[in-house]
């Protein structure tokens, strides 16, 4: 189990300084993945970066003017485009692409040129934000990155308050009725004098266990005990 989130930094090769002030500045918080750091393994580079895009929590791509090598000789994508594509076959991967605006459009190779206008589609791209400089990367990247995460937890709370409202609709009523009953055997048993002290023992001791549990049940609900 990873004791931080991953990031899978995707970018062309000449984009190098940026991928590392990028893994830099978020390591402290955050496991970045950058292919060049990785060791020696059996598997291909694709079957690799299949795997590391589909165990992280986010995909961060950072698109330059270039469109790098091409994915294999029969797809004539770029490495950088298939990993976009391999990510957003990904339902719960978190996507964030960074896009360079560069001072002179026609430095932008024509093949990134059409993968930029993909990635900015506006029915059928990603949202993106744009950068001029390694610092506005750093920053830009770091921001959205804690608004994930921010999210996230919101999430996981609102998530963790419905399976208690759930839990609690299902038991209060199981548990209700459950009581009544006892209730209801004791005092007809204790009216015709037949129950026994063992018992009514048992009987007392069943329906505390149910009080215990509504009482956990409610404790869980508000959030746990408070000192």
């Amino acid at each position: 189990m990873k004791s931080k989130p991953q990031i899978f930094i995707s970018s062309t090769s000449d984009l190098a300084d940026e991928r590392q002030a990028l893994a830099k500045s978020l390591s402290s918080d955050y496991e970045p993945y950058l292919f060049e750091e990785d060791r020696a393994r059996a598997a291909s580079p694709e079957q690799h970066c299949a795997a590391m895009i589909k165990d992280s929590e986010v995909f961060l791509g950072v698109v330059g003017e270039n469109y790098g090598s091409s994915y294999s000789a029969a797809d004539q994508r770029s490495i950088c485009e298939w990993e976009f594509d391999t990510a957003r076959q990904q339902p719960e991967l978190a996507m964030m692409m960074l896009l360079h605006e560069p001072a002179d459009e026609a430095a932008i190779d024509p093949e990134q040129k059409a993968f930029r206008e993909r990635i900015t589609g506006f029915s059928s791209g990603v949202w993106c934000r744009f950068f001029r400089t390694s610092q506005e990367l750093v920053s830009l990247a770091q921001q959205s990155l804690t608004r994930w995460l921010v999210e996230r937890l919101v999430q996981a709370k609102e998530q963790a308050q419905h399976r208690s409202s759930w839990l609690r609709r299902r038991t209060v009523p199981i548990a209700a009725g459950t009581v009544i009953a006892l209730g209801a055997i004791i005092a007809a048993d204790l009216a015709v004098n037949l129950m026994s002290p063992q018992y009514l023992l048992a009987l007392c001791a069943l329906a505390a266990c149910v009080l215990l549990m509504l009482l956990v049940i409610n404790i869980a609900e508000s959030g746990g005990l408070r000192k």
